[in-house]
């Protein structure tokens, strides 16, 4: 499968189409509705573009609240402007009230994640 680089650039109907079909390839499972999944592809951001579409919100309306988002995203976009929020990503995350610091933010996730979701299992063998 090449690459989404190598392709002419997409729309973002036809990005998150993409996104669907590698996750479907990779076996994407969902046990639990919002829960953990094998493989997750969102779109954060497309460009500056706002969208709000049936199945499709860009930017994608749970950043501002993701540390586990925010923080790589600053490693590598750290002056990209949140084109609704109109901050950069860095300051997304300084609102968010997170330290920067690896330890510091798997602390803070493994306080917001529900207890036990690292024990359910991704991928089900039907019934035992």
């Amino acid at each position: 499968m090449p690459s989404l680089r190598s392709r002419p650039p997409l729309s973002p109907d036809a990005l998150l189409k993409e996104c669907q079909e590698i996750e479907r390839q990779l076996g994407k499972t969902i046990l639990i509705p919002k829960g953990p999944r094998t493989i997750d592809l969102d779109l954060l951001f497309y460009h500056d573009q706002i969208l709000n579409a049936p199945g499709l919100q860009i930017p994608h309306p749970a950043i501002s609240n993701r540390a586990f988002v925010l923080v790589p995203l600053t490693e590598i976009a750290p002056d990209f402007i949140h084109p609704a929020l109109h901050t950069s990503v860095t300051e997304t995350l300084r609102r968010l009230n997170v330290e920067t610091s690896r330890r510091d933010v798997s602390t803070k996730i493994e306080r917001i994640a529900a207890p036990g979701w690292e024990k359910i299992p991704l991928v089900s063998n039907g019934p035992s």
